[in-house]
């Protein structure tokens, strides 16, 4: 019985930070991790991405933005905006302070797909503006 993929990502160029390279190669992935992928093994492959042309990379941080949707005039949906950019983790700048800490950690961090980290204003209310 072959082995099973979710998604093969075919010929993009990997950016690998670790060993600071870009290199053409295919990449695995099942259950949501990276996996070993050897071009002769029979693989039971779920859905196939050519990535031709393209840069494949791991996710990236965003080191300040304001994601306070709805609780500061700049604040926008994070997971909307930031998960189409190849954004995985962000870090709040202080949109919320002490006052409504509790409804942003509620209400945004614990309910996003992203990792997300923050601030907290020093202002009680945080930034509102």
């Amino acid at each position: 019985m072959p082995e099973k993929i979710d998604i093969l990502i075919k010929n993009g160029s990997v950016i690998e930070p670790d060993k600071k390279t870009i290199c053409k190669k295919d990449i695995a992935i099942r259950d949501g991790y990276v996996v070993d992928y050897d071009k002769t093994i029979n693989y039971e492959i779920k859905d196939e991405i050519n990535a031709e042309g393209y840069y494949v990379s791991p996710g990236w941080v965003d080191s300040h933005v304001h994601i306070f949707k709805e609780g500061t005039e700049p604040g926008f949906d994070a997971d909307l905006n930031l998960i189409p950019m190849g954004i995985t983790a962000a870090i709040d700048g202080g949109s919320s302070g002490a006052g409504n800490w509790p409804v942003f950690k509620r209400t945004v961090v614990d309910n996003s797909y992203l990792n997300i980290f923050y601030s907290v204003n020093v202002s009680t209310s945080g930034q509102i503006t």
